[in-house]
């Protein structure tokens, strides 16, 4: 077996070293994206549900709104009735007499 110099046996300690590092860097960027994809996947989930409760509240307060809505043409349309009503019993009204004492 070849005999190895001092500085080619330094050489291959840095090098063990250095690929020493880059493993344990490698690993501990594996777990730190692991870690990050875990919690996007329970802010999506919280976002999602969030997003099911705002359409749930805008569902709810569009079918308060359609109803008052309805409310409101009912009652218009029941003003409207009245109005039509008076006016006819106003046209309807018989007038004063003509030829009366002025006449």
């Amino acid at each position: 077996m070849p005999k190895l110099s001092q500085e080619t046996i330094a050489m291959l300690g840095v090098g063990i070293g250095l690929a020493a590092l880059i493993l344990t860097a490698t690993t501990g960027l594996r777990a730190e994206i692991r870690e990050l994809r875990s919690e996007m996947r329970a802010e999506i989930r919280n976002v999602r549900t969030e997003a099911r409760a705002d359409r749930e509240i805008l569902r709810s307060e569009a079918r308060a709104d359609r109803e008052s809505f309805q409310r409101q043409i009912i009652r218009l349309t029941e003003q409207h009735g009245i109005l039509s009503a008076r006016i006819d019993g106003i046209r309807n009204r018989p007038g004063p007499p003509e030829g009366g004492p002025d006449g």
